[in-house]
């Protein structure tokens, strides 16, 4: 599937491959990044963005046509300014790029389903239990990200 990160009804992804590679080189230049073929960096990208997608974001869609969650509206930043409802945010950008990175060396994110699955000699067996347990948004992407979502947990509604 080809990566389309221009917001709209067929967009797939936060962030293309050339800001993801330029954000990794001035953040983390990792060479194991550099050696993953374009291809299966524009895969990671679209997970990233599939997982970012399923959280609960401040504001609403600006458009229903887009197939992501972003742009949206009535989304402010740290200092009070209403971001762009048209453009997908950087710290968005950042963030697909960063998660991108780090599925790269090994998507936890993925329940396993099963503990242990043996075919005659052939035996299969999760290596972590808990896996599935596991928030799929590693810490460091959910401290770029957390200014901008929706409060979680009990709310007092006053009547």
């Amino acid at each position: 599937m080809t990566l389309i990160a221009t917001p709209g009804a067929t967009a797939n992804s936060y962030a293309d491959v050339v800001f993801a590679d330029e954000y990794i080189a001035t953040h983390d230049p990792d060479l194991a990044w550099f050696n993953i073929a374009p291809v299966i960096k524009e895969s990671l990208l679209q997970r990233a963005t599939e997982l970012l997608d399923e959280l609960r974001w401040q504001g609403s869609k600006s458009d229903s046509v887009n197939s992501l969650r972003w742009p949206r509206l009535y989304v402010y930043d740290k200092e009070g300014i209403q971001l762009d409802g048209t453009t997908v945010p950087l710290f968005l950008k950042r963030a697909a790029s960063e998660f991108a990175f780090h599925l790269s060396e090994g998507d936890t994110t993925r329940e396993a389903g099963f503990k242990l699955i043996q075919i005659g000699p052939l035996k299969m067996e999760s290596g972590d239990e808990q896996l599935s347990d596991q928030d799929p948004i590693p810490a460091q992407i959910r401290r770029m990200i957390s200014f901008y979502l929706e409060p979680s947990g009990p709310s007092l509604v006053r009547g």
